[in-house]
């Protein structure tokens, strides 16, 4: 029971410490519709939808500024967005990241290669609620309604870890 006990105590003492923290991003976005030439950028913050009482099929972008610290260097960072209708393209500094398709969905995706640490860092999301065949319902309008409408954080993580950009789980 004593060797037992003192290889539990071993492992416990040499696994690494959970440093997994969130950081909300729901605050500080621009948003502009794309089609219109001359619309401004608006200050909005998460969750957000731009149909109200009706829906406006276009596409979007949402866009912030972020300072990655120097502290987080050797982390691995995740984007993950609870919910957008219906398809986001996400790009960090410029640089393509990914693509989800799917309104009731959260999604996850790494950025840890496109971030630079001690700046801040562009995080560009084009939002598209334009009625695709691809995409379920094809015969309403109840899922158009257009936006990032959950919350977005960004998860710094230790190196090894479960990941969690199968289905967004925790990990």
């Amino acid at each position: 029971l004593t060797i037992i006990l003192l290889f539990i105590v071993t492992l416990l003492s040499a696994a690494e410490p959970s440093t997994r923290s969130s950081y909300s991003l729901n605050d500080d976005w621009r948003f502009c519709i794309m089609a219109d030439a001359e619309a401004e950028q608006t200050l909005v913050s998460l969750p957000h939808s731009w149909s109200g009482d009706k829906t406006i099929q276009t596409t979007a972008y949402y866009q912030r500024q972020i300072h990655i610290p120097h502290e987080l260097r050797g982390k691995r960072l995740f984007l993950r967005f609870g919910g957008v209708s219906n398809v986001a393209t996400i790009f960090i500094n410029g640089c393509y990241v990914g693509e989800h398709a799917g309104a009731y969905t959260s999604f996850t995706f790494e950025i840890t290669d496109k971030v630079r640490y001690g700046e801040n860092n562009s995080i560009r999301v084009v939002v598209s609620n334009n009625m695709q065949s691809n995409l379920l319902p094809l015969s309403s309008d109840y899922d158009l309604a257009g936006g990032i409408y959950r919350d977005v954080t960004l998860v710094a993580t230790n190196r090894n870890i479960i990941s969690p950009l199968f289905y967004s789980s925790e990990g």
